[in-house]
């Protein structure tokens, strides 16, 4: 999953992306916990059609960090922390391609 986490005052709003795979994975697996986040308002999640080679994204106004999967697709400990302005608004750029190719989830 890739996660954005904006901190608006005390206010957390969390976006996650999931992959189609793991996306029926978890509504055929997981079902009762994935209707939580989606009726959680401060949780949007969205389905991105394709592999995007991450298990996690996050951005916010201070940093952004990639934590990559290796290329046979594993899980990997390392992870890519940027907290200067170009990481900042590299890291905007791409939220905003997930975004743009993603569907919302509302129900299931």
């Amino acid at each position: 999953m890739i996660s954005f986490i904006q901190i608006n005052q005390i206010m957390l709003i969390s976006v996650g992306f999931l992959q189609s795979q793991l996306f029926d994975k978890l509504r055929a697996e997981n079902r009762t916990e994935l209707m939580k986040f989606i009726d959680n308002e401060l949780i949007h999640l969205f389905v991105y059609p394709e592999n995007m080679g991450l298990l996690s994204f996050l951005y916010n106004d201070h940093c952004i960090m990639l934590s990559p999967l290796t290329v046979e697709g594993d899980f990997d400990n390392k992870h890519l922390e940027c907290c200067n302005q170009d990481g900042r608004n590299w890291g905007k750029e791409l939220f905003e391609h997930y975004l743009k190719k993603s569907t919302p989830v509302t129900e299931l």
